[in-house]
């Protein structure tokens, strides 16, 4: 992931079929590895299905405060993805090279590498839901400080503020959806979860450019007010999932 973006920079500048060609090999070598060496990781079933709606995929739907949680997932997809929408657009607008911006992706991958782990081990205290809305608000705040910023030095900070909202959000967010889900649901509710990103990365490309065309402090004013978004849907998810726990330990008492 360090290594990548600056690599597939270089031999951009060269070409692109090279780049797309090497691109596919890779794949096909790790589904080679997943298919034949990754043991099956599955467990037993612990539960058995409910009949009925809930039994069936539409059947998350009922879970109101999933869905908000997934609206939130989504929202803050939408400003993630950025970093390979309008980053290269602000970079090579600002009058660098290609390779800089391949260099400031790999500075993401590198922070994510050295810092992931120690990071994760201090939001094991929070909440998760605050962690995760955190990560949020800083997501949309480094964009947000790419308002008229030209110098390397500033866009690295930027993707410095923006990796660590990264860093604060995933790791949570993934084990997060893993304890909301029903023991008979984990594999839907997981699903749903990465439909998310599917969703981002569809609705980023079309968000993210009309909005730097029409204004990059629009853009930059948008995903922070995105971030905030994010973190206000994530933050109600919880409290709609609190409440609906106490109604139900009311009714059993």
């Amino acid at each position: 992931m360090a290594a990548g973006p600056a690599v597939g920079a270089l031999l951009a500048e060269r070409s692109f079929t090279l780049l797309f060609v090497i691109d596919a090999l890779t794949s096909v070598m790790l589904g080679v590895v997943a298919l034949w060496a990754l043991p099956e990781t599955r467990a037993a079933a612990t539960a058995t299905a409910p009949e009925g709606p809930r039994g069936s995929a539409l059947g998350i739907l009922g879970d109101r405060a999933f869905v908000l949680f997934l609206l939130g997932m989504t929202v803050a997809n939408v400003i993630g993805f950025q970093l390979g929408v309008v980053m290269p657009l602000h970079v090579t607008g600002a009058g660098h090279s290609v390779a800089t911006y391949g260099m400031l992706v790999s500075l993401n991958c590198v922070l994510v590498v050295v810092l992931e782990v120690p990071l994760t081990r201090w939001t094991r205290r929070m909440r998760p839901e605050r962690a995760i809305a955190a990560g949020h608000l800083l997501c949309g705040l480094g964009y947000a400080l790419l308002v008229g910023v030209a110098p390397v030095w500033a866009m690295a900070s930027a993707v410095a503020v923006l990796t660590a909202g990264e860093m604060l959000a995933a790791p949570v967010s993934s084990a997060y959806v893993a304890t909301l889900a029903p023991a008979h649901a984990r594999g839907r509710y997981m699903g749903a979860f990465g439909l998310t990103f599917a969703a981002g990365l569809t609705l980023a490309p079309l968000a993210g450019t009309s909005a730097w065309q029409l204004s990059p402090p629009l853009f930059c004013a948008g995903c922070a007010s995105l971030g905030v978004a994010a973190a206000g849907l994530t933050l109600l998810s919880a409290r709609v999932r609190h409440g609906y726990g106490e109604a139900t330990r009311a009714q059993a008492g």
